[in-house]
Formats: structure tokens, C-alpha cells, sequence
């Protein structure tokens, strides 16, 4: 009987270790805009604050060295851009890809973010559906708000965040539960007195 205990225990255990999403769920990843193989991090001039060279070649996990006290913007895409946006990482993909401005669309996808390291208190992210920096066209964007600091230490921030369907879609290109990650790494490297 104790035996029986003791496994009925370790699945009860090994359960609540499991993620929390359906079994069914589909897993993607939520790419950014690349130029000339690198992603960039803009203020809200559309002027370039940071970049990741190389960064096709690490497609969902992205690396930037910033300052506190500042604001950044890492494009998702343009609005109506369907080939930045979700994709799932195994099978055969879903029938057609979101558009950035879906994913960033909180009535569609919840935005969560896993914040790690010895910055993340610093780092608030939030989802911008149509946005213009500069002379651009709109975008849908990821917003980074990186408060000050007074350590003069490099803080790291990892922001591990999930979109994840809140509803089926009408057209059946995703379910509910379907999720797309992406990960971005910010080194907060000196104090700054501007905010």
C-alpha cells in the first residue's frame, strides 16, 4: 500500500512540473525584423540604440547591450507582414502565419513574460499593435521600458515571453492555447541620468 502511495505521489509531482499549456497546443516562435542579418533596437526617433549582428542565425533568441533609463523598440514586423510573425518549430507549420500586428494584438494573444537575471527587475515589456517611429510605415512592435539604476555594475535582464491564443481563429490557422516564444537577452551596462 505504501509502495502505491509513493507512485501515486511521484506522478502527482512529476504533473504540476509539466508546462502549463494544453497538450495539443502548438509550439512557435515569434520572429523579429532582420536587416542585413541584424536586429536592431530603435528609440522612438527610429534612430538605432542597439544591435545583434547575426541574428538570422539565432532566429527567437536575441542579445542587445543597453543603457538604463531609456525606451526600446524591436520590430516584430509590419502590420499586414505575415512572414515575421508566428511559426511552429515542428511538423509541417500552421496553414498560414499570423501577422505581427495579430500577435501583438491583446485580444487575440496574451503576452507573458518570464523575466530572469540580475536586471529583470528593471525591464517592463508590452506589445505595440501599429506603431510609426520616424518616417516609417507602422509596425508592430515590442516595447522595453528600462528603468534607472544606480548600480554601476553590467545587470542582465532575460525576457522569456510567451503570445499565446486566447481563442480559436475563424479561418483555422491557429487553436486556442497555440503559443509562439521569443527571448531577449538585455546587458544594462552604465548608469544614465536621462530618462
Amino acid at each position: 500500500m505504501k509502495r502505491i502511495c509513493w507512485i501515486v505521489i511521484g506522478l502527482l509531482l512529476m504533473a504540476g512540473s509539466l508546462p502549463a499549456y494544453a497538450a495539443t497546443a502548438e509550439n512557435g516562435f515569434a520572429a523579429v525584423e532582420i536587416r542585413d542579418e541584424t536586429a536592431l533596437l530603435l528609440d522612438s526617433h527610429g534612430e538605432t540604440q542597439a544591435e545583434m549582428t547575426d541574428a538570422k542565425e539565432n532566429s527567437g533568441n536575441y542579445h542587445f547591450s543597453v543603457a538604463p533609463g531609456k525606451i526600446y523598440y524591436l520590430c516584430l514586423g509590419s502590420s499586414e507582414n505575415s512572414a515575421t510573425s508566428l511559426f511552429q518549430l515542428e511538423g509541417d507549420g500552421f496553414s498560414e502565419p499570423v501577422t505581427a500586428a495579430e500577435l501583438c494584438d491583446s485580444d487575440l494573444f496574451q503576452l507573458k513574460n518570464d523575466k530572469d537575471g540580475s536586471g529583470a527587475g528593471l525591464v517592463s515589456v508590452s506589445p505595440c499593435k501599429e506603431l510609426s517611429l520616424g518616417e516609417d510605415d507602422p509596425c508592430a512592435w515590442l516595447q522595453f521600458v528600462v528603468a534607472n539604476t544606480v548600480s554601476e555594475d553590467t545587470l542582465t535582464a532575460v525576457c522569456n515571453m510567451t503570445f499565446t491564443a486566447r481563442r480559436d481563429d475563424v479561418d483555422g490557422r491557429f487553436a486556442e492555447g497555440d503559443f509562439a516564444t521569443i527571448s531577449v537577452t538585455l546587458d544594462i551596462e552604465s548608469q544614465s541620468e536621462d530618462f
